[in-house]
């Protein structure tokens, strides 16, 4: 089943990757900075 953008459940989820794009782009700046 295709998710329409405008539908409030894609709307939750491209801002759950949003998330997860900001989460993993600071524990690579972190490990960066351990090294």
């Amino acid at each position: 089943m295709p998710a329409h953008p405008a539908s409030p459940d894609a709307k939750k989820n491209s801002k759950k990757k949003m998330k997860m794009k900001k989460m993993a782009a600071r524990k690579k700046a972190a490990l960066k900075e351990l090294k």
